[in-house]
Parts: structure tokens; sequence; C-alpha cells
């Protein structure tokens, strides 16, 4: 079969799906795995990375974080902007410190919190 290669094209930052397939596409190439073999490792069907990789279907939560956790990767880091990052998603993009010790369950609003 032909050795992987990594992506050509970088997103837009503000496309998040291209965002989500270049990071997926970049960590499996660098691991020298074929769609096939990522797809078996998450449990996923080959067609469903084909997809995901080139952008045409939108992602569940539940399977980012089966692709993530494969990948060796937080699942937040396939979603962050290449702009916000060096080449390789192993790396900590710059704000990571920043991101480190947030909390999205501290940060939503009580009810008895009313809205002004």
């Amino acid at each position: 079969s032909a050795k992987p290669s990594p992506p050509k094209k970088k997103p837009a930052k503000n496309d998040l799906r291209g965002i989500l397939a270049w990071h997926i596409r970049t960590l499996r190439v660098e691991k020298g795995w074929s769609q096939e073999k990522l797809a078996l490792a998450c449990d996923l069907d080959r067609t469903y990375v084909s997809a995901v990789e080139r952008s045409v279907w939108n992602v569940s939560l539940a399977n980012i974080e089966r692709l993530a956790e494969t990948l060796g990767v937080e699942p937040w880091m396939l979603l962050v902007p290449l702009d916000t990052r060096t080449n390789s998603t192993k790396k900590k993009p710059p704000n990571a410190r920043a991101l480190s010790g947030f909390n999205p369950i501290q940060t939503k609003r009580q009810p008895s919190q009313a809205i002004s």
C-alpha cells in the first residue's frame, strides 16, 4: 500500500472540521499508520476515518475522544487552530499554560445566578 502522506494545505483558523482533519491526518502519518490501522485501533470504520480526514462529516465528541486517545493526545489538541501551534500536534500551543487550569464545570453559571 502507499505510504501515508501529511496534509498539503493548512485549513483556515475558523474551519473547525478542517483543523480536526489536519491534526488527525498529521498524527496518523507521524505514526506511519494507514487509515485502516487507525480505524481498527479506534473501533471505527475506515471509510469514516477517511471522511473525517477529508472534512466531509461532523464528528461526535465521543469519536473525537476515541481518536485523540488512540493518537496519544488530549481531545482539545485536535481542535486548536494551526496558527497557534508549531507544525507538530505533539507540542503544546503557546497558550497551553493558560488552558491547563481551565475547568469548564467551574465556569458554568449556577441556577441561582440570574442573568441581568
